[in-house]
């Protein structure tokens, strides 16, 4: 049983980890037309005023994508790794513009499925760009529902008539209750707007999938060992930096709680929040000297260099290399 278990949890792994693009990609998508829907059927009810119908629209229309383009991008690391520090990147370590330039294309194409996906819903269902369209076929001299006296002075007696009307222009009951044949012209519309968006789309991230793979100096299988060597080396470089962090953490806990003799600054010192710019660290950097400061980013670190502690490095020592070991075990290359 456990060993059914095993296969079946090493499936998922492998799966996660060679498509996660493609699922994440694909979640997102199933998430965004519920999210369409239920916003949709909750929130969305078309106003009986002109412009608002059309501002009201278009922000359900464009909003949301927008927040998801947006939201996409943060979650994208490549963005942090990009941004993070680049301010105080020394100049030879930093991305040149090319990198640069062909990275964030490759963020923004990855955030942008979800918009994308977002827009050929709202489009498809076709009740946003009907209210947006609405008054557009809704001319006061030609609406339907203004022609019922007593329709039309109901909302005359608004006060914000002039207004929800453009000055009798439009008909506000029609905006919000249009007549059957011109809703479904505009929906129509809406929904050709859905495909266009689509096989566009399509279309473009196929020719830049092209593109991209045309010219890449790697052949498919290189490719493929380059990317899983890249992987690999996240995750063993994540597991040595946790390892370094634990044992150097621990020497630095120790020497704190081996000093015993402690008084209310000592407590307040490392009660310090750990960022370069608090006050507290301001007042310890006069203290300790500024090789030091180098290698220490908390309170309880500086704390450590100014009662004279020294840290020593946690002893993780790198494997030998293939000539080292043919030396350790007495071969010699000829």
């Amino acid at each position: 049983m456990s060993a059914n278990i095993n296969s079946v949890v090493t499936v998922f792994t492998n799966l996660f980890s060679n498509q996660g693009t493609t699922l994440l990609n694909t979640i997102l998508i199933v998430t965004t037309i519920g999210g369409q829907s239920i916003i949709r059927k909750l929130t969305f009810t078309c106003p009986c005023a002109y412009p608002l119908n059309e501002i009201h629209s278009l922000i359900f229309m464009v909003g949301p994508s927008i927040a998801l383009l947006i939201i996409g991008i943060m979650l994208n690391s490549t963005t942090w790794r990009l941004s993070h520090g680049c301010v105080f990147r020394h100049p030879k370590t930093r991305h040149s513009w090319k990198t640069t330039c062909y990275s964030w294309t490759e963020v923004i194409a990855q955030a942008s499925v979800a918009p994308i996906a977002w827009l050929f819903v709202v489009f498809l269902d076709g009740g946003y760009f009907t209210c947006y369209r609405a008054a557009h076929f809704c001319m006061m001299e030609d609406a339907i529902q203004c022609k019922n006296a007593t329709i039309l002075a109901f909302y005359k007696t608004s006060a914000n008539y002039d207004m929800m009307s453009d000055g009798g222009k439009y008909c506000p009951d029609c905006i919000c209750h249009m007549g059957a044949s011109d809703s479904a012209y505009i929906e129509a519309q809406s929904q050709i707007i859905a495909w266009g968006i689509l096989i566009v789309y399509g279309l473009l991230a196929f020719a830049s999938m092209c593109s991209i793979r045309m010219f890449d100096k790697y052949t498919m299988v290189q490719r493929q060992y380059v990317e899983m060597y890249k992987n690999e080396e996240k995750k063993n470089f994540d597991s040595v930096a946790k390892e370094y962090a634990t044992k150097l953490s621990e020497a630095n806990a120790r020497a704190f709680f081996g000093h015993e003799l402690w008084d209310k600054k000592d407590w307040d010192w490392v009660s310090g929040v750990p960022e370069i710019n608090n006050p507290m660290l301001v007042r310890l950097k006069l203290i300790a000297s500024e090789k030091a400061m180098r290698r220490y980013f908390t309170p309880l670190q500086i704390w450590n260099e100014q009662k004279g502690y020294t840290i020593p490095a946690p002893d993780i020592n790198p494997q030998p290399m293939l000539s080292e070991m043919e030396e350790g075990n007495g071969i010699k290359n000829e």
